[in-house]
């Protein structure tokens, strides 16, 4: 073992000269890596979740602005179709242990030793629910406000609260070899769920800046390694 180690720094010794013109684009490419592999793991992670809430509704539409009814507009994540009702569902990331109540005006994360107060995210999701009843008034709608997995309620969820993994218990989805249709007043109220959430900008994505830089590095680094390896054939 120490005569092959002593043979690798020979050969590293003996070629450091054609090696060093290589840091450059291996540097670059490490460097595009490093930043890339979090954020596309958070994509996997995000697209996981996603699938999961989607899959709980005959259909579903996200990212949806609609009128507050206060001269303003709300953003509500998911509205979902079940067979018998439209559910508003509003994601919320928040790792750690949680605590909450239905009637509390703020909550606590904890993490570690430190913890942290933020609003309660039922106020908010009533609000949505009445601004889906004000488009939808003819059939019933209800709120759900889903927390990642990476939460725990260890003194119980309030009523209103599902974890993604509990969603669909939650919502009492059951498995049906057959497909089911929802009600025609229900598809009418859908379809026109649908088009104001069309007009409110529904679906919209964002450009991750991230995840386009750490890209063109990587693709950087990748045209400077065959510049510089056509060189080589070339000589």
């Amino acid at each position: 073992m120490t005569a092959e180690i002593a043979n690798i720094i020979t050969f590293l010794g003996a070629n450091v000269v054609r090696l060093v013109p290589w840091l450059g684009p291996a540097g670059t490419a490490v460097f595009a890596l490093l930043l890339l592999w979090p954020r596309l793991r958070g994509k996997w992670r995000e697209r996981r979740i996603r699938g999961a809430i989607e899959r709980c509704g005959l259909d579903f539409v996200k990212d949806v602005t609609l009128p507050d009814g206060m001269d303003g507009v709300t953003h509500i994540d998911y509205l979902l179709l079940m067979p018998n009702e439209i559910v508003v569902a509003d994601l919320k990331r928040y790792q750690g242990i949680l605590f909450g109540a239905e009637y509390i005006d703020r909550w606590t994360q904890v993490l570690g030793s430190k913890s942290f107060k933020f609003p309660n995210p039922l106020f908010k999701n009533e609000l949505d629910v009445m601004a889906v009843k004000a488009r939808a008034p003819a059939v019933p709608v209800s709120g759900r406000v889903i927390f990642t997995d990476e939460g725990d309620f260890p003194k119980g969820r309030p009523s209103g609260v599902s974890l993604v993994a509990t969603l669909a218990d939650d919502l009492g989805v059951e498995s049906s070899p057959g497909p089911i249709l929802p009600s025609p007043a229900m598809a009418g109220a859908w379809e026109q769920l649908g088009a104001a959430a069309s007009e409110g900008g529904a679906g919209r994505r964002a450009i991750d800046s991230g995840i386009v830089f750490a890209a063109l590095l990587l693709g950087l680094s990748c045209a400077w390694a065959l510049w510089m390896l056509r060189g080589i054939l070339a000589g």
